[in-house]
């Protein structure tokens, strides 16, 4: 799909290891419509995967609604908690951590819309990402314990949030985190 060679691989039971190479020579032939149509089908792959992964305590009947599943992304999303420059502090302060030299990066946000320039985030609106995951988790599968309750409410209802406040929200995720090494700069998670 992106000119990327696979060279070794191992899956095991709890994770797995991928050797790739690139092959940047591969894609000069490609037209804009080739590069369109790989991005595109890239976007849909991403929220597919994104989709999984947060509906996975749900599926596995650890929580019933994607707000309430512990330790996902789509919680924190959410219900910002969790400052990672103040966990990277607190541990270099108890000496549990040595050394953490790179740039804290946090989730990777939505865009909304495709804009004209660079675009480093995911090309969908969180709030229509939050009706995906509701949607999705609402559909029952015989191979999975749990799902999202087809009577509850809808995601955004449960949340009492109005659209246009989610997506302000939603978009300026990336505020929760701030360079550790600045403590000028360090804020809390609203």
């Amino acid at each position: 799909m992106f000119a990327v060679d696979v060279a070794a691989y191992a899956v095991m039971s709890n994770h797995y290891h991928q050797v790739v190479k690139l092959s940047p020579d591969e894609v000069e032939p490609w037209s804009m419509d080739e590069v369109l149509a790989r991005w595109c089908s890239f976007y849909e792959a991403l929220l597919s995967c994104m989709t999984y992964v947060d509906l996975n305590p749900i599926r596995a009947a650890m929580a019933e609604t994607p707000e309430t599943s512990q330790h996902t992304s789509i919680k924190e999303r959410i219900h910002p908690t969790f400052d990672f420059a103040e966990a990277i502090a607190r541990q270099t302060e108890q000496q549990a951590l040595n050394e953490f030299s790179v740039p804290l990066k946090p989730l990777l946000g939505f865009e909304g819309v495709i804009r004209s320039g660079v675009q480093r985030g995911i090309l969908f609106s969180f709030g229509d990402y939050l009706e995906l995951v509701d949607c999705t988790g609402r559909i029952s599968r015989s191979d999975k314990r749990g799902a999202i309750d087809e009577k509850a409410l809808p995601i955004l209802e449960r949340l009492n949030l109005d659209p246009e406040r989610w997506c302000h929200r939603g978009t300026a995720f990336e505020d929760s985190y701030q360079d550790y090494r600045n403590p000028c700069r360090r804020r809390r998670a609203a």
